[in-house]
């Protein structure tokens, strides 16, 4: 998922491109605009067994770009710009003491935030709810069918909470209208169907998706660098990622085999 400035990005790059360099009050030009972000997120894997991320800097068949060894083998992986610097870096979440710990660079080291947030039986998700261009935590609480987002990465309430959705549902979120603001969303197994929503609120799905198999694990990610997050899925038998430019019914847009058996995907830019 992205920042406000990736989102924001495409719209920069087309004013700066219709605009001419124009001298300031000095008489001085002023200073070249700077090129837009790169928008567009690729694939990587968690490694439960050794507890390593295998990061790959395009959605191509491959060896890792970047590995990094990060966690326990009982975390759930997460990944987001935890820092606002438009590169997306790795973390975890440790369901035992539901604990999230964020890394700011790619690299191995100590967690730069660690936040206590949530209950152990709760799936961790993370987004940038406000629209700041900064990604943060929340949880998804089966229990209960609610969601609790955090708009800082720091130990304490809620800032956002709703209930929606089916116990059994996968917790997913994105930019699903482009807007800068992550919103919600649940794939449900069963029908191998996404539920999107624009807003963090209860109400009736803004877009419903059937795409993927029943082995699937879904997926989110923005693939072609529009200010759009789209479904996809990870198909664990085959170890192949099934990435979609449009959240509707359809085929594949890019098909990437990549990862091991037990893998978790991610989703980022990570460079």
């Amino acid at each position: 998922m992205k920042s406000t400035m990736r989102a924001a990005a495409a719209a920069t790059a087309a004013v700066c491109g219709a605009v001419a360099l124009a001298p300031t009050a000095s008489g001085a030009p002023a200073p070249e605009p700077r090129p837009a972000a790169d928008t567009t997120q690729t694939i990587g894997v968690y490694r439960v067994s050794d507890a390593t991320f295998y990061l790959r800097g395009s959605n191509t068949p491959g060896q890792a770009d970047i590995t990094v060894q990060y966690g326990a083998f009982i975390d759930t992986p997460l990944a987001g710009d935890w820092n606002g610097d438009g590169i997306d870096t790795i973390g975890t979440f440790r369901p035992g003491n539901g604990t999230f710990y964020l890394r700011d660079s790619n690299t191995r080291g100590n967690a730069d935030a660690v936040a206590r947030f949530g209950n152990g039986g709760d799936v961790p998700i993370v987004g940038d709810w406000d629209g700041n261009g900064t990604t943060t935590i929340g949880v998804y609480r089966p229990e209960n069918r609610f969601f609790y987002l955090r708009n800082s990465n720091t130990t304490g309430p809620a800032d956002i909470t709703f209930a929606w959705g089916n116990a059994a549902d996968v917790p997913i979120a994105g930019d699903w209208d482009g807007d800068g603001t992550t919103t919600i969303g649940t794939y449900r197994v069963p029908n191998q169907t996404f539920y999107l929503r624009n807003s963090n609120s209860n109400g009736p799905a803004d877009g419903t998706v059937k795409y993927g198999a029943p082995a699937d694990t879904p997926l989110v990610g923005n693939w072609d660098g529009d200010p759009y997050d789209t479904i996809s899925t990870y198909r664990v038998p085959n170890m192949t990622f099934y990435l979609r430019n449009a959240n509707s019914p359809g085929n594949a847009d890019v098909t990437v085999q990549y990862g091991g058996p037990t893998d978790v995907p991610l989703a980022g830019n990570w460079s």
